[in-house]
């Protein structure tokens, strides 16, 4: 249980730090688009940060709650891994941006990940741990 602890504590420290990374570089490419040649900034899209999130949190519990046993089997959590290719060959299909929308969901990703390990993995013990 404490190996599954720190593992969560770190993924929240890592995306805590990645956060204002990745929003620094937008402002950036805003703050610099006349200067950077052909390099427009992403429009901000809710959808898609919404849509990131929740993936994220859901991926998460998904993995806490050990379903289909990938949290056990190396070979079930590689294969949900993968689907990331699946996933965004679905959002370059659908996306009216497939650009903004991948870095929107990105940021999206990122956020569900902190809310997420807030709650299960700092404010609470991750499921299936004993208080």
């Amino acid at each position: 249980m404490a190996k599954r602890r720190t593992h969560a504590l770190a993924e929240l420290v890592i995306s805590t730090l990645l956060l204002p990374a990745l929003i620094r570089f937008w402002k950036f490419q805003f703050d610099h688009a006349d200067e950077v040649g052909g390099a427009e900034p992403h429009p901000v899209s809710p959808s898609a940060l919404t849509t990131g999130a929740v993936s994220s949190a859901i991926r998460h519990w998904l993995s806490d709650h050990d379903v289909c046993g990938i949290q056990t089997n190396w070979r079930r959590r590689l294969l949900f891994t993968l689907r990331w290719k699946l996933q965004n060959t679905l959002i370059q299909r659908w996306a009216s941006d497939p650009d903004a929308f991948q870095y929107n969901y990105s940021i999206g990703t990122v956020v569900g990940t902190i809310g997420y390990r807030l709650w299960y993995g700092l404010l609470h013990p991750l499921p299936g741990e004993k208080e």
